[in-house]
């Protein structure tokens, strides 16, 4: 007898430790609340809470579980609140949690924002593609304005035949007064080509537009070529600038002298083969920027002494160089009715 009242004294203390809460608890309640003390995660155990909270307003545990909640709850919506993952995440595990119109809201927001970025992002990407495809546009227009210069100069230091018709000059002479030439006017006097090359230098972030614009003149005509000429409006800006790619004549003087002497160089790098220098160079006197003599004919680079004036290039046989001499302008403007130098 003794022996059973011990073990069901022994029952009884065991009971009242370990399992008085679930013999005035419901087991669906119980089990709830193990899921909140089991949850392996942080968004688990928030909404193992939030259902034992909803299911079991007036809990057992009601006091411990809504202690935590309170304090975590928000917590995880604050931490969550430029992260979308965690803010989808909140609303799977809380669709009807206390925050979940406020997730909802802000997640609307920051798809607006990604939208705004995307496009925001698209468009400084197609700024990208559009300057890029500007300063190809622009080196490549540069390219075009040296080559033509480095053709045309290399051409006109093959001149020799001064005195006879254009047809009689080396092919790559010939070939630029044929009557059906692009913009060739002739004269009895003269025949004229003009030719305009549009391109760009960058400067800063933006392109600057140019347009070099020059003309090839045989004096004499096409007949009786006497002179050769290649002038332009401040040509030799134009090419110095092309060479270098940036905008020439923004400060002054200096940058004039820089872009000659660049120019210089281009002209004395075409001419090479046919009027070499070890041979041909003179000491120039200004505004002469570049003179060779040899082979005979005189060849001579002048750059203009002001605005309106313009650079040249001329080729002419010596003997005709002697002659007209006293009619030789300095480049201050185009020559008269026979547009010489």
């Amino acid at each position: 007898m003794r022996r059973r009242v011990s073990t069901l004294v022994l029952l009884g203390m065991l009971v009242g430790c370990d399992f008085g809460p679930r013999l005035v608890t419901s087991r669906a309640e119980y089990t709830a609340y193990r899921d909140v003390r089991t949850a392996s995660g942080q968004l688990e155990r928030l909404a193992a809470s939030h259902r034992y909270l909803t299911g079991w307003p007036e809990g057992q545990y009601r006091a411990e579980v809504e202690a935590w909640f309170r304090r975590a709850e928000p917590e995880f919506v604050k931490q969550a609140h430029d992260r979308p993952s965690l803010l989808r995440a909140y609303l799977r595990a809380l669709p009807d949690g206390p925050h979940a119109p406020d997730v909802r809201r802000r997640l609307d927001e920051l798809e607006i924002l990604r939208e705004y970025r995307a496009r925001s992002v698209e468009r400084e990407e197609r700024r990208i593609r559009d300057a890029q495809r500007e300063l190809e546009e622009a080196s490549t227009a540069r390219r075009a304005l040296v080559g033509t210069m480095v053709e045309l100069v290399g051409s006109l230091a093959k001149a020799r035949e001064f005195g006879a018709p254009a047809s009689a000059f080396a092919p790559e002479i010939a070939k630029l007064f044929t009557p059906k030439a692009p913009n060739l006017v002739c004269t009895a006097s003269a025949c004229v080509r003009s030719q305009a090359i549009p391109y760009g230098v960058p400067e800063g972030l933006r392109i600057v537009r140019r347009t070099a614009r020059f003309e090839l003149v045989a004096l004499g005509g096409a007949e009786r070529v006497e002179r050769l000429v290649l002038a332009g409006p401040r040509l030799f800006d134009r090419i110095g600038e092309a060479l270098d790619t940036s905008v020439a004549g923004t400060d002054g003087l200096a940058a004039r002298v820089e872009a000659i002497s660049r120019s210089v160089q281009l002209i004395e790098n075409a001419i090479e083969a046919e009027l070499p220098a070890a041979e041909c160079a003179k000491h120039p006197v200004a505004p002469i920027v570049l003179l060779r003599e040899c082979r005979g004919v005189r060849f001579v680079a002048r750059a203009a002494e002001d605005e309106r004036g313009d650079d040249r290039i001329e080729i002419v046989g010596l003997a005709s160089s002697a002659r007209t001499k006293e009619s030789i302008k300095s480049g201050s403007g185009r020559p008269r009715e026979s547009r010489g130098p």
